[in-house]
Parts: C-alpha cells; structure tokens; sequence
C-alpha cells in the first residue's frame, strides 16, 4: 500500500471521529457564551448595550465583539440563540475548510492532515461551545497562509477578524504592517560581499498599498477601545482588571506545556525551509503564551489556550505540508541500483499526525471529556431552569439576584444580575465585593456556589456576602444541583415557592455521577440540546 493511501485511509478514519465527537460533544455550549449573547438581548429587548438591562454599572463583560454583533441577530428575529450559534459554527467549520483546500497543491495530503486535526474532540469542544476559540484560531491559522502566500488583502481581512474575535490578535494590528514591509523588503534585498540588506527604499506603489491597508486592523482597533471608553467608562474589557486583579504568578509549567505542545507543528514548516513566516509566528506567540501563563482563567475546560495556539500552528504547517512537492532519492551502499523514494509532503503529513495525536492524548481525559459532555445538559436543569424561573416570578429590569456563574441564568432573567465573581461587574472587578456594592444592587435572591456536603466555596467575596446576607435577615433556603457536589445555595429573606420546586427537581436530574448521567443522556441526539 502507498503512502497516499495510507494517508487518505487515516483521513477516513479522522472523518469517523470527527462524526463521533460531534455527537458526543456538539451537545456541549458554556456558560460564558451567555454573557456575551446577553448583550443582544439587552440591546434588542431593553435599548441598553450592557451586561445588564439597566444603564446602572455598565460594564463590557465580553472580549469577542464578533460574537457580541452576532447575537444580535437572534435576539431581533426572535431565534432560539443556542440554536442559532450550533448552526453559525457548523457554516463558519465548512468556510474554514473550504478556505483551506482552495489553497492546496496537494489536496489528499492537505485535507487528511486537516482531517487529523478534526480528529481530536478538542476542536468539536471549541466549535460548538459557543465562545470564538474555534473562529480565532481557523482566523489565524489561515491569517498565516494567507501571509506566507503573500496574499496581503485577504491576510489583513483574517487579522481583523481575529482582533474583533480574541484580544491576543490585537499584537498583529502592528505586527502585520511590520512583516508585510519585511517580507517585501527581503524579495528586493540587495547583496553586497555576501551579505543581504533589506531594501525599502525600493518598495513600489503597490507594496506600499497592501502596507496601508495593513492598518485597518490597528484603526479599528483604536476606534474599538475609544467607544468602550466613552460607553462603559474604559477602554479594555473588565476581563483585564479581573485578571489583573486575581494577581495569579507566572507559572512555568504552564509555559512549558503550551509552547512544547502549542508549538510543535512549526517545525515542519522549518525543515521545509521556510523562515520568515515561522518566525513571525514565534515572535507573536511567545508573549502570548507568557500571557497564558501568568492568567487565572474561570473556565479553563479542554486546555483552551493550548488549543488557542496548537491550531492556527497546525493550520499553517497542514497548508506547508501539501505545498512541498520536493522529491527525494536515496542508495545504499549495499544496493547502489535500488531507490528509496521520499516524498517531502506525505512524510509531513505523518508527522503532523503524530503532531496531533500528541496533542489530543496531552489534552483530553477521559473524566473530563465525560464532564464536558454532561455540562450543558446538566446545566439546562440547573442554571438555565433558575434564570427562566426568574423570568416568571421578577420583573424584568427592576429585580436583581446574585451569582457568580454570569451566563445562563442571567440571559434567561432579563433580571438585573450581580456577578461576585466580578465578570459582569465593573463595580465589583475595581472595587471588590463590598457592602456599597451589595447596597447598590440590593439583590433580592442569593446563590452562592457551594458543595452541598462541605458548604460555600471560600472565595469570591463570599465572606462579604455572608455579612450582608445575615444583616439583611436572609436564610438559607435550598440547593439547586448542578451536580452532586456541586450547587448553587439559595438564600432569600424568604423563599420562593418556584425555586423550592427547582431546588428538588434539580437533584432528581443532577445527582447522578458523571458516568451514570453520561450514559442516560448520550442515548439523545445532540441536537437536542441545542436550545436555549
């Protein structure tokens, strides 16, 4: 059997998986994709563009403003906005591919080694989970092709969508510029006595053009940031001062791990013989990894930030693996008259498999894939069921409830929510949980995260809470199960008859362990929860 056989059967094999993780994990959507698609409902429904309905607080809780424009269109044609989101990355994964292949000399290596990447339930994860992991990193990595071709409109054009989707691209607004005049340059490099020197004095008009253009990212950038400050007070998104705040060290394991991993596949494009475009790549993701390493990211699931940087390598190297068309001849000295024959691309294309078997096996576990697979349709019968609650028993707008998990519930309440984890807070990301605060928004119904066994989690302000809580004359009242250690503990001055009822029907369906609940829910299609 040759080798481009070989090749095309793991590419079917790839194909299957990739069918079997979607049924398996399309199911799952995360709670942060919530709190950015409140912002269309808030918009739509109450005229504010805020995190929340009311003009009070206002604070941009999101970092990918792609996502935020996007929900906007649910929210105005009255779509179900989980459904609307499974389907929008099911188009976004076949323009990727089809942006992909159009580029490929050699489109059996090209797409198998493609499919290898599919192959991984980390990309089915990241694709349906309804944040912009997947988009960011199919932007870049074909950001990259698209430089390394020297097709600078349509480069510039995948930067900018990169910046509107992941703060990280924002190091491209000046580095694009940078590397188009470099890489011009060096096609008209002058030698002298063996040594080349860039020539910019001999760009064109032409080259000049595609360098302005370059800029747009960096403008819109800049006008970005001046609405924010002008609308929500500053200039970059709360997550920065959450972050900042959180003060987490630098952690040189993490760094380790993302670069060694993360990074991998770039070595293909170095023994192709390509230089300045894999450079490139390291001098922006060098930073950026140090910047994974020293954050204390909530919802770390399916090591995010590796895939954040193993994917749009991956892509890079797939597309410089079908592009080597080199062929390569060998003797021995036992057997001068028989041929060995290499070809540059197919054996590429193994070691890009290999690539990203190592990534799968390094960044998937069992319990955890069991875990994410059960995390949405756990929480349709915790958090989603409390915010719909709230909808029924609230007056939208003018009630206001605490919770640390900023997504689900509060999209469901069009309630005013207080996030104590400072998310969805500008006043609680700068300030920290305070009584001020708590006067502020005076929340009328508490939850606290907490294992039912072991009480509340010691962090998040929770002492701060508990002070107020018992000032106020509240008690606690019930658990409304996410899992079985893990629920949200309500406390309210007096309970509500409707969330009692979602506290007993919320252990009857979430106390399961994970293995148990795997196997009754898996027997569902995915689509099934493909619903708000």
């Amino acid at each position: 059997m040759n080798n481009n056989r070989i090749i095309a059967y793991l590419g079917l094999m790839s194909v299957f998986l990739f069918i079997v993780n979607f049924y398996v994990f399309s199911r799952f959507t995360v709670d942060d994709a919530f709190i950015t698609w409140r912002y269309g409902r808030n918009l739509i429904e109450f005229g504010v563009w805020g995190y929340n309905p009311v003009s009070f607080d206002l604070t941009q809780a999101y970092t990918n403003p792609l996502y935020a424009a996007l929900s906007i269109i649910p929210a105005y044609l009255g779509l179900d906005a989980v459904l609307f989101f499974k389907i929008f990355s099911i188009l976004l994964a076949g323009y990727f591919i089809i942006a992909f292949a159009k580029n490929l000399n050699n489109k059996i290596v090209g797409l198998s080694t493609l499919a290898f990447l599919f192959a991984s339930p980390s990309l089915t994860i990241h694709l349906f989970s309804g944040l912009e992991t997947f988009a960011y990193a199919a932007f870049l990595g074909l950001a990259f092709v698209g430089l390394e071709r020297r097709e600078y409109s349509i480069t510039t054009i995948y930067i900018l969508l990169a910046v509107l989707c992941r703060p990280e691209a924002w190091l491209w607004t000046a580095l694009l510029p940078l590397s188009i005049l470099t890489m011009e340059a060096s096609r008209k490099a002058t030698f002298e006595m063996g040594s080349s020197k860039l020539s910019f004095a001999n760009l064109q008009a032409e080259n000049w053009k595609y360098v302005l253009f370059s800029t747009v990212p960096g403008f819109s950038l800049a006008a970005m940031l001046l609405l924010h400050k002008a609308h929500f007070g500053y200039f970059l998104p709360n997550t920065f001062y959450v972050k900042s705040a959180s003060g987490a060290a630098f952690d040189p394991f993490t760094f380790a791990f993302i670069a060694i991993l993360g990074l991998s596949p770039i070595a293909v494009a170095f023994i192709a013989g390509r230089k300045l475009v894999p450079v490139l790549i390291l001098i922006y993701f060098f930073p950026v990894i140090y910047n994974y390493s020293t954050s204390d990211l909530q919802m770390n699931y399916n090591w995010r930030f590796a895939f954040q940087v193993f994917t749009p390598v991956y892509i890079y190297a797939a597309y410089i693996a079908a592009s080597d068309t080199r062929i390569f001849k060998l003797t021995s000295a036992e057997s001068p008259l028989k041929e060995h024959v290499f070809h540059a691309n197919k054996s590429f294309a193994f070691l890009l498999g290999f690539a990203a078997a190592m990534y799968t096996l390094q960044t998937n576990r069992a319990s955890e894939l069991v875990h994410l697979a059960n995390y949405y349709p756990r929480a349709l019968e915790s958090h989603a069921a409390l915010g719909k609650v709230l909808n029924d028993i609230t007056l939208p707008a003018e009630t206001s409830f605490l919770l640390g998990d900023a997504g689900m519930a509060a999209f469901h309440s069009r309630s005013v929510a207080l996030d104590n984890v400072g998310l969805g807070s500008a006043l609680v990301s700068h300030n920290g949980v305070t009584p001020e605060v708590l006067d502020q928004y005076n929340p009328e119904h508490i939850f606290l995260h907490a294992n039912p066994e072991t009480g509340i989690w010691q962090r998040f302000g929770h002492q701060e809470v508990l002070h107020w809580i018992e000032s106020r004359n509240y008690n606690f009242q019930c658990d409304i199960f996410w899992k079985r250690d893990y629920s949200l503990r309500y406390f309210a001055q007096q309970a509500n008859p409707r969330i009692e009822e979602l506290c007993a029907t919320s252990r009857q369906a979430n106390y399961l362990g994970d293995k148990d609940y795997f196997i009754d829910q898996a027997s569902h299609f995915p689509w099934r929860y493909w619903r708000e």
